[in-house]
């Protein structure tokens, strides 16, 4: 009884971490953050760093799968990225002639004196937007130059990642409660083959979280608000199998429950009330 217990209360642990990570994902992508920043705050942005406008055209959103392709050559690019790094626009200028480290002091100059501000990892940050200015020096007539524009994190998306995660997990654990009791009401046979489902759900999603923490703990590039999603997304097979796993399992816990067999001696609590009687006359 307390293995049948602790794996309950594993189980429900679990389904408190996969809803909590869709519920999550769900609030944040519900909200404006994801995707990259409109072209025109981006173009501008560029154009204050550089001094000029981008002479290429825009061309359309690409969209990445685990990692985005170099823009090349003049012009606007918007990347639609993966779930581990903000996604982006980038705007790139060939200059000639130019020195790389001239150019870029220059672009964060005039970045700075434009009202942007300092941040992480050499960016600089204003009205929500970050700019990253990598320069590559290897052009045989002169510079490259690329203005990378991203949205900084704004607190609505932090909130709306916590909420959300919250309100998954008290939802996934009311879940996994009522299923509890469903399931003990099941046959043997659905009971084996749903709680097959379950233990092999809960395994998997333990060692996947301890995977992910310590990935986090040891260096990994946390993804910002936009972790869950990530975590749903990097292996997606993995993420389609665990969720098939689980809702099989609901599935066949939410079958009619097995019916109350009759005792098969209807008369003996009358047979041992009259001899009970009998005994005392």
């Amino acid at each position: 009884m307390r293995t049948g217990v602790t794996w309950a209360r594993a189980a429900a642990v679990a389904a408190a971490l996969i809803v909590g990570c869709l519920g999550s994902a769900a609030a944040v992508r519900a909200g404006d953050f994801p995707g990259p920043p409109g072209e025109a705050a981006a173009i501008a942005a560029a154009t204050t760093a550089v001094g000029l406008e981008p002479a290429g055209p825009s061309g359309a959103v690409v969209v990445c799968d685990y990692w985005c392709p170099d823009p090349g050559g003049e012009g606007v690019v918007s990347f639609d990225s993966p779930p581990d790094h903000t996604d982006t626009v980038a705007v790139t200028y060939d200059l000639s002639p130019a020195a790389a480290a001239e150019v870029e002091a220059a672009a964060r100059s005039r970045l700075e004196v434009a009202g942007w501000r300092p941040g992480p990892d050499g960016e600089l940050t204003r009205d929500g937007l970050a700019v990253l200015l990598p320069v590559a020096a290897d052009m045989p007539a002169g510079v490259r130059v690329t203005v990378v524009v991203s949205k900084t994190v704004p607190p609505s998306a932090v909130a709306l990642a916590a909420a959300g995660f919250v309100l998954g997990a008290i939802l996934g654990g009311l879940l996994a409660a009522r299923a509890a009791r469903r399931f003990r009401r099941q046959g043997d046979a659905v009971r084996a083959l749903a709680g097959t489902l379950t233990v092999l759900v809960t395994a998997v999603t333990f060692g996947y979280a301890t995977t992910a923490a310590l990935f986090l703990q040891h260096g990994g590039w946390p993804p910002d608000v936009q972790l869950a999603e990530f975590l749903l997304t990097v292996f997606p097979k993995m993420s389609i199998a665990v969720l098939a796993a689980a809702v099989a399992a609901l599935a066949l816990i939410a079958l009619p429950p097995r019916r109350e067999t009759p005792d098969p001696r209807p008369g003996l609590a009358a047979g041992h009330t009259e001899s009970h009687g009998a005994a005392r006359s």
